[in-house]
This record gives C-alpha cells, sequence and structure tokens, in this order.
C-alpha cells in the first residue's frame, strides 16, 4: 500500500488531499442535479502518478510522484480558472452532453441494446447517463466526466471537455450534427 501525500494548500483549492487511488482533490466539489442531488469530489490532474524507472532508482522504496511536482502553483491555478469556466457555463455544457451523447448512442449503439426498449429522444435517453463516478480536471483546460451507461454491459464511459467545449465521448471526436442546434 502505498503512503499518502503530504497535503499543501493554494488560495482557490484550499487544502488539497491525497484521496488515495483517485488521486487529488479538495474541499469544492461539484454540485450538478443532473447527476445526482449529492456533491461529487473534483479530482485534480492525473490519477497516474508513478515514477518512472529512472526516478524510482533515485528515489528507493517511493513508487509515486511527490504533490508538488505534480500539482504546482501554476498548475492549481490553471485548474482553477478551468473549473471557474466549466460552471459558468454548466447549463450549456450540460445540454451539450446530453444531446452529444444521445446521438453517440444513435450512431454507434442504437439496435444493439434494446432490451430498454426503443430510446428516441434525448430526454429517454437521459436516464441512462446520470451515474457520473469522477469529475478531473487536468492540464490542458481538460475536464473528464468519468460515468455509468447504464444501457451497455460494460458501462465506463468518459466524455471530455477541452478548452471549455465538449471535445470528444470514449475517444470519439464530436461530430458538428451531435451538436444542440
Amino acid at each position: 500500500m502505498r503512503e499518502k501525500s503530504p497535503e499543501i494548500s493554494h488560495p482557490f483549492w484550499g487544502q488539497i488531499k491525497d484521496s488515495g487511488l483517485h488521486g487529488y482533490t479538495s474541499d469544492i466539489m461539484l454540485y450538478q442535479p443532473f447527476f445526482s442531488e449529492e456533491k461529487i469530489p473534483v479530482y485534480l490532474g492525473e490519477h497516474y502518478i508513478y515514477l518512472t524507472p529512472n526516478d524510482q532508482k533515485l528515489n528507493p522504496g517511493k513508487d509515486y510522484k511527490a504533490i508538488q511536482l505534480i500539482l504546482t502553483e501554476d498548475r492549481l491555478t490553471e485548474f482553477a480558472a478551468t473549473y471557474v469556466d466549466f460552471i459558468d457555463h454548466m447549463d450549456h455544457h450540460m445540454k451539450t452532453l446530453q444531446q452529444a451523447m444521445f446521438m453517440f448512442y444513435r450512431e454507434y449503439l442504437s439496435g444493439h441494446y434494446d432490451q430498454f426498449g426503443v430510446i428516441d429522444t434525448v430526454e429517454k435517453h437521459n436516464e441512462y447517463i446520470k451515474d457520473i463516478y469522477s469529475f478531473r480536471i487536468e492540464a490542458g483546460k481538460q475536464i473528464t466526466i468519468n460515468f455509468n451507461y447504464h444501457l451497455i454491459w460494460v458501462p465506463a464511459h468518459y466524455a471530455v471537455f477541452v478548452n471549455d467545449k465538449l471535445d470528444n465521448i470514449q475517444g470519439e471526436k464530436i461530430k458538428d450534427n451531435w451538436l444542440p442546434r
């Protein structure tokens, strides 16, 4: 079992803690009733924080990078701006995500997962994408939302926002006809 990193502090995020397997969090939580009535942790940075083999040789007994190397003041300030931009446009982002996920379903999954009946509207489809389990801010003004997609047998799906715009779903670039009109 790895030892947890010490907490660090930032003017926007406050105390940042090592949550263990998921990476770093603060007391700031995401609230979006579409996903849940409960607040959702906001994870900061990558959760893959392993040292390279060369770094492990220089740091015997350590497997992970120190929090101070990963979450610098500048990086945390970038994350804060990314988060604020996302929150400021939350209604638009939710509408875009819902529409794009429905179009993703229609293009790639419809017909294969009809055991739930006919899903022919965004509203019907929304019932299957509400189970968020991770909201992560990463470098490059990127936010990744991971959720359980209850229409398929491997339910873990993700959507990525870059520069305050929906960029891809499951690595599939967003197509113009997937966006709300």
